[in-house]
Order: structure tokens, then sequence, then C-alpha cells
């Protein structure tokens, strides 16, 4: 940026010289999320300089973000995760299980020391000084992971007893900083790469996957946020990723409800009772009870209340409990019949009113 921006004075900037900027770096080949990242710098150099007493400039040009296609949505399968362990150097396999239980940041993991492990109460911590948002924030082991960090110890207590990092290396006892080299071997022998011979995952699919198979296993997303350390839905949601086999189920279950409703169908025409889907999903507030005139021929509606019975012809609002609830009932007009009394059992305190036939209008 300096080059192109050097001979400029600050309050000479403004939006079309940053968009001759950003169409110059787009022509030498610069993605849209490296020429975002630089005018970021940017930006924040013109946001220091306004909140200075006095400002050191009037205003902050308007810097345009270009449009970012390049998120990733890459996860591992389990059998997938199996080769690459299968695949992967010994003292680098308790950092995978690590992650693919727990969708913990790659830093995160590296940084862990036995300090933060109980293993009697089967807990890690995370200091603030360790995560990305600065929150702390902790989880209990599952078996597996469990048993992974108990041999982990059992092998430094007995080779490295003064080392304190939980992932070290086995034939140093030095704490482990980077395997990427590793990593590419093992994607290479797990048959995780594309033709060039590129691997097809990174280490961040493993959190992906973590966070992918906590909401999966039926874990609430506010647990599984806390437990992967995410703060906004948004990213979340990126994270929760929806594979084939996900819709596949999504299929299976969908050819369930319909099969269903074609049994209901089937024995509503048989003349079995058969109750619409609403009222299995919904309880009921009150109960309408009462027959209107013209032989109870017309069709009931609702509003506040369920009417069980589908021959009420009103509609009913309600605007509290018990005895100071209001009910209004509409007749239609132009028919001929007496009004008739109608009971209101109210589910919730178990009270029984009259409605007198002179409410009905």
């Amino acid at each position: 940026m300096r080059p192109h921006f050097n001979a400029l004075r600050a309050r000479d900037l403004d939006t079309p010289s940053v968009q001759a900027y950003q169409l110059k770096r787009h022509a030498e080949g610069a993605a849209n999320a490296t020429i975002n990242r630089e005018c970021s710098l940017l930006k924040a150099a013109y946001n220091l300089a306004r909140r200075q007493t006095p400002p050191k400039i009037r205003y902050v040009p308007y810097i345009q973000r270009l449009v970012e296609n390049n998120v990733r949505k890459g996860f591992l399968e389990y059998a997938q995760f199996a080769a690459l362990y299968e695949a992967i150097g010994e003292d680098i396999r308790p950092i995978l299980t690590f992650a693919y239980y727990t969708g913990c940041r790659l830093g995160e993991v590296l940084s862990l020391k036995w300090s933060q492990v109980e293993l009697g109460g089967r807990i890690v911590r995370l200091e603030p000084v360790e995560t990305k948002n600065k929150e702390a924030r902790h989880f209990v082991m599952v078996p597996d992971l469990y048993l992974s960090l108990a041999a982990q110890k059992t092998i430094r207590d007995e080779k490295y007893p003064a080392c304190p990092w939980v992932f070290f290396r086995y034939a140093t006892g030095k704490r482990i900083r980077d395997f990427r080299g590793a990593w590419a071997t093992a994607c290479d022998s797990a048959g995780l790469v594309d033709a060039q011979g590129q691997p097809t995952r990174i280490f961040h699919d493993l959190r992906r996957t973590g966070v992918r198979n906590l909401v999966r296993s039926g874990v609430s997303e506010t647990v599984a946020m806390r437990i992967s350390g995410h703060k906004t839905r948004s990213v979340f949601d990126r994270y929760n990723i929806t594979s084939d086999q996900d819709l596949v189920d999504a299929a299976t279950k969908l050819a369930a409800y319909v099969d269903g409703m074609k049994e209901q169908d089937s024995a509503g025409k048989t003349g079995r009772p058969v109750r619409n889907a609403r009222e299995q999903t919904e309880p009921a507030m009150g109960t309408l009870l009462g027959t209107p005139p013209n032989n109870g021929k017309e069709t009931g509606h609702e509003i506040g209340h369920k009417l069980l019975n589908p021959q009420v012809n009103c509609v009913s609002e309600s605007g509290g409990i018990g005895r100071r609830a209001r009910l209004r009932i509409w007749w239609p007009r132009g028919r001929v019949g007496s009004s008739p009394t109608f009971r209101i059992n109210n589910l919730e305190q178990r009270k029984t009113e009259e409605v007198d036939d002179s409410l009905a209008r």
C-alpha cells in the first residue's frame, strides 16, 4: 500500500482513490480477501487518527468492502478421521483426538498445559489469554478423550516429568508447535488429496467437525457455542455444516411424516376418529363447547381458544384467565334459531363458567 499512497496526503484520500487501488490489486491477481485485509489497515489508521484529541483528520473516507467467497466448508466424516488418525505420527494423534471431540482451535490445543487438565474430574480449562475471544471456558472429557490424555500423561511422567505441555514430541519432550509436513503426508496416505496431490483437508476442518458432531448428537446450540468458543450465531452456523447424509435423513423423516398423514386420511375415510396435526402438537388453552343453530351444521373457527367441537360456529377471544376472561361470539347473519348456552372450560384453573345466551350477538 505504501508505494500506491505514499505521495498522497491523508486529508486528500477519498473513496475513488481507494477504489482505484482495489482495481489495481485485483488486476495483479490479489484475492478479494487479501485486498480487504489491506484496506482494513488503511481504515484502522484513519479511525485511530479520528479518535485523537484534537482529531488529526476531519473525516474517515468510505472504504467499500469486497465480497469474499472463500469461506471454507470442509469437515471430516468419521471414516476419514480414522484413516487420518492411523496415518499420522503417534505424538500427533492425541492432538487430532482433542480437536475432533472439542472443536478447539489449533492455537488453543497446542498451548494447553497440564495445569489446565483435571484427569480426576475429567475437566479441561482454557484460560482467557489462550482463547481467541479472550474468554475462559471449560468442558468435560468424553471417554475417548480421557483415555487419550491419560495415556499422554503416563508417557510424560515416565520420560519427561518436567514437561509442562500436554502435547509434546515423544523423541525430545519439546512442545509441538507445527506439524504441517506430517499433516500433508497423512492426508496423502489417507487419500485426502486432490488431483495435484495437495491436501483437501486442513486442521481447522476438525473444528468444524467437532461443532457439527455436537449439534448432531443433540447438544443444544447454546451449549455447543460455549464449548467451541463461538460468540456470534452467524459464524457458528457456518460451522454447523449440512452433509449429504443429513439430506438423506431429512428425506427419510419427511417420507415417514407424509406416510403418517396418509394413514390418518385413510383412517378418517373409514370412520375412525382422527385428530388433526395441530391438535396433536398444540396444547389446548381452553375448550368451547356447544351446538349452534341450524342443527350444528356450520364449521367452527377460533382465535385464542382451541375449539374441540368442530360444529361450533363462532369466534372467541380471551383477554384473561378464569372469571376475568372475555368472550365474544358472532352468529352468522340471517341464521334463524335460538341462542344456546355455551360452557367454557378453563384448563389452567379448572374452572367452569356459564355464558348466558344474552352475550351472544
